[in-house]
């Protein structure tokens, strides 16, 4: 089944594949190998360590992705908001 976001992180893939086409032997199939590899041509001055980080980093912002994307939503959810008026006394 077809749905918005696999279009979305379908087409991401796709535009980030030509940037990386020289610096890797295949695409990138994934949206975390696309990234990395584009982290990896654009700061070519980080350190294995930093890039190790980077790589963490961004794992972990896909991993929280994927959580949010599995919280089911009515369209009568909404943002709890509360509001309070500051009356001066």
């Amino acid at each position: 089944m077809a749905t918005r976001r696999r279009f979305l992180q379908a087409a991401a893939v796709a535009t980030a594949a030509p940037l990386i086409a020289e610096a890797a032997q295949e695409a990138p199939t994934t949206a975390d190998a696309a990234l990395h590899a584009i982290v990896r041509l654009r700061f070519k001055h980080l350190t294995e360590e930093q890039l190790k980080a980077v790589q963490a980093s961004l794992r972990a912002g896909l991993a929280n992705a994927d959580t949010l994307r599995r919280v089911r939503l009515d369209t009568t959810d909404e943002p709890a908001t509360v509001f309070l008026a500051d009356v001066a006394e």
